[in-house]
């Protein structure tokens, strides 16, 4: 229907089409023609990569103006690319790569898109590269400028001498097992680096490593000015040494360290990021230790952060208490919040300025039944909530636990393994209670939802509201005594319930 609405005249100035991804929309070959006809002009066109296989690709090669794809999952997708000498940006992902690879064909090929100024390889599988290689890759690209190599990828150690330096590089991402002859060889080959991300999987290579490997990093690439860093790389390379650098030589605006299970260390890093770099770090992770009293004994150095906006903290211990609003108090920049092994509290004052946290992630807490109702009130931005193995202190409102986020339109809520005591089982009982609708859901089992029917609706409402005895034809009534999970809010996108889950937190 969007494509018959074109006109040639409109079509001409179209330059980029995105097909939803999240509704895996389709287009045919036949479509994709009239898109030619219709939008000689296009340079951008992107769709679910899973509909390559539906259709002819010889028609986009001849689209003369095409810039950027969608991810190439196959030999035979790319292979038909290669006479598009439009193409700047291109993203090869699967297991083929590595067979490629392997047979020394995957630098030759791309030798055939020298004009390519962005190349991605992600969800590799068993694939070694060495700095041979990456010499040979900027041979055959000239023009790279982005470079992201990701997946279960083996950077081999090995010495190499550097042919030149790669000039035209800005941005370099290395999600892999990352050797510090990688960080060495970083240095020295690309001296108008911008942007640099380091995902090492095995944080022990750098065990033997000089520890000043960031610093020379620094002075050899003068314009970097964004570094993002799993915290193994931090804890090791993150000295005095860095930060003398970083205070007389380096542009850089911004440090993140990755936060989904990673947290910096407390007694050394962390003071050196809050004395010397609190005014880059934009995402990080840290712990409560053993001579903090409260909360407030990390708070507060958390507050100079001023351009936090995600933070990971572990509090080590379920009764720990922990004040949410004297964490959004302190660190008002924060979109994303993520709570570990505590007792969590909020207060939802009203006279507090609203703040604009966008997502919280609770793992292994506990709180009360009025939590999320003052956390609403605390965050009306809020649209992300994910709760894994948590549990509802009780109160006197029965074998309920409340979600009451009347003002928040959501568009995730993800509940894995929630309950009112240690004691008892998962909860598999949700209610959703919005402006549009109210209903009912159950999950029995992992991987298994549905949607209660009026009747059950009806006998699980029933049994909530006056604790009306159940007769013994209900199947499910031993779910039902264990408790249900209320969401109320005023829209929602999406939500998962998994009660079928054993906890592999640490």
């Amino acid at each position: 229907m969007f494509i018959q609405s074109l006109s040639k005249e409109k079509g001409q100035h179209v330059q980029a089409i995105y097909l939803s991804r999240c509704n895996r929309v389709g287009i045919t070959t036949r479509q994709l023609e009239q898109l030619g006809i219709y939008c000689p002009f296009l340079e951008t066109l992107d769709f679910d990569e899973t509909i390559w296989r539906y259709i002819n690709t010889s028609t986009i090669a001849n689209m003369q103006y095409l810039q950027t794809l969608p991810p190439c999952t196959s030999l035979i997708v790319t292979t038909r690319l290669l006479g598009l000498r439009s193409l700047t940006s291109l993203t090869l992902q699967g297991k083929w790569v590595a067979d490629l690879q392997t047979r020394g064909m995957l630098i030759p090929m791309l030798q055939q898109l020298s004009q390519l100024k962005g190349l991605i390889l992600s969800h590799l599988s068993m694939i070694s590269f060495n700095l041979h290689h990456m010499e040979a890759l900027y041979e055959a690209l000239p023009q790279l400028a982005t470079l992201e190599i990701s997946g279960s990828v083996e950077l081999i150690p090995s010495d190499v001498v550097i042919r030149g330096q790669a000039y035209t590089l800005q941005q370099l991402t290395l999600k892999a097992n990352i050797p510090p002859s990688w960080i060495y060889y970083s240095a020295h080959k690309y001296p108008q680096l911008k942007r640099l991300n380091i995902d090492s999987i095995l944080p022990h290579q750098h065990k033997q490593a000089r520890p000043d490997l960031l610093s020379l990093l620094l002075k050899h690439c003068p314009h970097l000015e964004f570094l993002q860093l799993d915290s193994h790389t931090c804890n090791h390379y993150l000295g005095q040494s860095f930060f003398e650098t970083l205070l007389s030589l380096s542009s850089l605006k911004e440090i993140k360290i990755m936060t989904h299970y990673q947290l910096v260390s407390r007694q050394r890093v962390f003071d050196l990021l809050s004395r010397h770099a609190s005014h880059l770090v934009s995402s990080l992770g840290t712990e409560v230790i053993e001579t903090d009293r409260d909360i407030l004994c990390i708070i507060h150095p958390l507050s100079s952060f001023t351009q936090l906006t995600e933070l990971v903290l572990h509090c080590s211990h379920p009764l720990f208490k922990c004040d949410v609003d004297n964490i959004l108090d302190y660190c008002q920049s924060l979109d994303h919040l993520t709570i570990r092994s505590a007792q969590v509290h909020c207060k939802g004052n009203k006279q507090r300025r609203p703040c604009k946290l966008q997502s919280i992630y609770l793992s292994s807490v506990s709180f009360s039944s009025d939590f999320f109702r003052c956390l609403s009130i605390q965050c009306p931005f809020l649209k992300y909530v994910s709760l894994y193995d948590v549990e509802q202190q009780q109160t006197t409102k029965g074998n309920c636990v409340y979600l009451d986020m009347p003002a928040n339109d959501l568009k995730s809520v993800i509940l894995s393994g929630v309950r009112l005591l240690p004691s008892q089982t998962n909860i598999k009982l949700l209610k959703i209670f919005s402006t549009t609708m109210t209903r009912w859901y159950y999950a029995p089992q992992k991987d298994k939802r549905q949607k209660l029917n009026t009747k059950r609706s009806k006998i699980a409402q029933a049994y909530f509201d006056d604790n009306v005895a159940l007769n013994n034809k209900v199947c499910w009534q031993r779910d039902l005594k264990v408790g249900m999970i209320s969401i109320h809010c005023r829209s929602i996108q999406s939500w998962e319930l998994v009660s079928d889950i054993h906890f592999h937190e640490y």
